[in-house]
Protein backbone atom coordinates (compact mmCIF):
# COMPACT_ATOMS: atom_id res chain seq x y z
CA UNK A 1 0.00 0.00 0.00
CA UNK A 2 3.19 2.07 0.61
CA UNK A 3 4.47 2.30 -2.89
CA UNK A 4 0.99 3.43 -4.05
CA UNK A 5 0.61 6.20 -2.18
CA UNK A 6 4.33 6.95 -3.07
CA UNK A 7 3.51 6.52 -6.54
CA UNK A 8 -0.17 8.63 -6.33
CA UNK A 9 2.41 11.89 -4.35
CA UNK A 10 5.23 11.17 -7.11
CA UNK A 11 2.17 11.84 -9.71
CA UNK A 12 1.02 15.00 -7.67
CA UNK A 13 3.73 16.23 -8.00
CA UNK A 14 4.51 15.82 -11.85
CA UNK A 15 0.88 17.34 -12.03
CA UNK A 16 1.70 20.32 -10.37
CA UNK A 17 5.08 21.04 -12.03
CA UNK A 18 3.21 20.47 -15.10
CA UNK A 19 0.66 23.42 -13.98
CA UNK A 20 3.62 25.47 -12.82
CA UNK A 21 5.27 25.36 -16.21
CA UNK A 22 1.90 26.53 -17.65
CA UNK A 23 1.26 29.45 -15.32
CA UNK A 24 4.74 30.67 -15.49
CA UNK A 25 4.94 30.28 -19.25
CA UNK A 26 1.89 32.84 -19.29
CA UNK A 27 3.52 35.05 -16.74
CA UNK A 28 6.59 35.28 -18.91
CA UNK A 29 4.54 35.65 -22.27
CA UNK A 30 1.96 39.15 -20.74
CA UNK A 31 5.54 39.99 -18.87
CA UNK A 32 7.38 40.06 -22.17
CA UNK A 33 4.20 41.76 -23.76
CA UNK A 34 4.50 44.51 -20.99
CA UNK A 35 8.01 44.54 -21.02
CA UNK A 36 8.02 45.67 -24.91
CA UNK A 37 5.13 48.18 -24.70
CA UNK A 38 7.29 49.76 -21.18
CA UNK A 39 10.15 50.21 -23.77
CA UNK A 40 8.35 51.61 -26.62
CA UNK A 41 6.69 54.03 -24.00
CA UNK A 42 9.88 54.99 -22.93
CA UNK A 43 11.51 55.41 -26.36
CA UNK A 44 8.30 57.77 -26.98
CA UNK A 45 9.12 59.61 -23.74
CA UNK A 46 12.96 60.44 -24.67
CA UNK A 47 11.84 61.78 -28.37
CA UNK A 48 9.38 63.99 -26.65
CA UNK A 49 11.95 64.62 -24.42
CA UNK A 50 14.44 65.65 -26.96
CA UNK A 51 11.67 67.79 -28.57
CA UNK A 52 11.08 69.66 -25.68
CA UNK A 53 14.36 70.28 -25.09
CA UNK A 54 15.18 71.65 -28.65
CA UNK A 55 12.15 74.28 -28.33
CA UNK A 56 13.37 74.58 -24.87
CA UNK A 57 16.95 75.98 -26.23
CA UNK A 58 15.16 78.03 -29.32
CA UNK A 59 12.89 79.97 -26.62
CA UNK A 60 16.25 80.72 -24.75
CA UNK A 61 18.10 82.01 -28.06
CA UNK A 62 14.83 84.40 -28.56
CA UNK A 63 14.46 85.56 -24.84
CA UNK A 64 18.52 86.58 -25.54
CA UNK A 65 17.71 88.27 -28.60
CA UNK A 66 14.71 89.90 -27.38
CA UNK A 67 16.73 90.98 -24.77
CA UNK A 68 19.62 92.68 -27.06
CA UNK A 69 16.70 94.06 -28.60
CA UNK A 70 15.18 95.92 -25.28
CA UNK A 71 18.82 96.75 -24.26
CA UNK A 72 19.35 98.76 -27.76
CA UNK A 73 15.43 100.07 -27.92
CA UNK A 74 15.52 101.59 -24.33
CA UNK A 75 17.71 104.70 -25.12
CA UNK A 76 15.45 105.98 -27.83
CA UNK A 77 13.58 108.96 -26.87
CA UNK A 78 9.56 108.81 -26.40
CA UNK A 79 8.91 105.52 -28.48
CA UNK A 80 11.59 103.47 -26.87
CA UNK A 81 10.68 103.59 -23.86
CA UNK A 82 6.89 102.59 -24.86
CA UNK A 83 8.31 99.92 -26.86
CA UNK A 84 10.94 99.42 -23.76
CA UNK A 85 7.57 98.75 -21.58
CA UNK A 86 6.22 96.05 -23.76
CA UNK A 87 9.43 94.37 -23.88
CA UNK A 88 10.29 94.49 -20.32
CA UNK A 89 6.99 92.53 -20.03
CA UNK A 90 7.56 89.96 -22.84
CA UNK A 91 11.26 89.53 -21.19
CA UNK A 92 9.18 88.77 -17.85
CA UNK A 93 6.68 86.46 -19.66
CA UNK A 94 9.58 84.86 -21.57
CA UNK A 95 11.75 84.08 -18.19
CA UNK A 96 8.51 82.53 -16.89
CA UNK A 97 8.20 79.88 -19.62
CA UNK A 98 11.61 79.54 -19.79
CA UNK A 99 11.42 78.49 -15.73
CA UNK A 100 8.16 76.36 -16.32
CA UNK A 101 9.77 74.43 -19.40
CA UNK A 102 12.84 73.75 -17.63
CA UNK A 103 11.35 72.35 -14.60
CA UNK A 104 8.78 70.62 -16.85
CA UNK A 105 12.15 68.81 -18.24
CA UNK A 106 13.75 68.36 -15.02
CA UNK A 107 10.32 66.61 -14.00
CA UNK A 108 10.21 64.47 -17.51
CA UNK A 109 13.94 63.07 -17.12
CA UNK A 110 13.09 62.19 -13.56
CA UNK A 111 9.82 59.96 -15.04
CA UNK A 112 12.04 58.73 -17.44
CA UNK A 113 14.49 58.07 -15.12
CA UNK A 114 12.36 56.01 -13.06
CA UNK A 115 10.70 54.62 -16.01
CA UNK A 116 14.49 52.83 -17.01
CA UNK A 117 14.31 51.79 -13.09
CA UNK A 118 10.88 50.08 -13.46
CA UNK A 119 11.82 48.32 -16.97
CA UNK A 120 15.13 47.23 -15.47
CA UNK A 121 13.58 45.02 -12.49
CA UNK A 122 10.95 43.72 -14.81
CA UNK A 123 13.43 42.63 -16.64
CA UNK A 124 14.93 41.28 -13.87
CA UNK A 125 12.16 39.54 -12.91
CA UNK A 126 11.03 38.34 -15.85
CA UNK A 127 14.52 36.63 -16.20
CA UNK A 128 13.84 34.91 -12.56
CA UNK A 129 10.42 34.13 -13.92
CA UNK A 130 12.15 32.09 -17.11
CA UNK A 131 14.42 30.48 -14.45
CA UNK A 132 11.46 29.29 -12.62
CA UNK A 133 9.50 27.99 -15.85
CA UNK A 134 12.51 25.67 -16.79
CA UNK A 135 12.99 24.75 -13.26
CA UNK A 136 9.33 23.14 -13.44
CA UNK A 137 9.51 21.82 -16.80
CA UNK A 138 12.60 20.11 -15.65
CA UNK A 139 10.96 18.69 -12.42
CA UNK A 140 8.02 17.55 -14.67
CA UNK A 141 9.74 15.85 -16.80
CA UNK A 142 11.96 14.21 -13.61
CA UNK A 143 8.60 12.98 -11.78
CA UNK A 144 7.24 11.76 -14.83
CA UNK A 145 9.64 9.88 -15.47
CA UNK A 146 10.33 8.75 -12.26
CA UNK A 147 6.72 7.67 -11.82
CA UNK A 148 6.70 5.61 -15.25
CA UNK A 149 9.72 3.75 -14.31
CA UNK A 150 8.99 3.11 -10.73
CA UNK A 151 5.30 2.27 -11.67
CA UNK A 152 7.05 -0.65 -14.16
CA UNK A 153 9.70 -1.76 -11.14
CA UNK A 154 6.59 -2.15 -9.04
CA UNK A 155 4.24 -3.27 -11.06
CA UNK A 156 3.86 -6.84 -9.27
CA UNK A 157 3.48 -5.44 -6.39
CA UNK A 158 1.49 -2.65 -7.39
CA UNK A 159 -1.21 -5.07 -8.57
CA UNK A 160 -1.46 -7.20 -5.62
CA UNK A 161 -2.14 -3.88 -3.81
CA UNK A 162 -4.55 -2.90 -5.78
CA UNK A 163 -6.26 -6.29 -6.12
CA UNK A 164 -6.15 -6.55 -2.30
CA UNK A 165 -8.13 -3.79 -2.27
CA UNK A 166 -11.63 -4.91 -4.01
CA UNK A 167 -13.96 -6.25 -1.87
CA UNK A 168 -14.09 -10.34 -1.27
CA UNK A 169 -17.53 -11.64 -2.05
CA UNK A 170 -18.99 -13.72 0.64
CA UNK A 171 -21.23 -16.57 0.19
Amino acid sequence: MGKVVILLFIILLALASMAGYLFLTLKTTSGENLLAAGQKQVNQGQQLLTVDKTKLSAGERQLSGGKRTYHEVKDIPIFGWVIAQVGRQAIVQGKKQIAEGKSEIKAGEGRLSAADLELSLGSKRLRLTDILRIASALGATIFITLSIVLGFYWRRSLARSLYTLKPKRHL
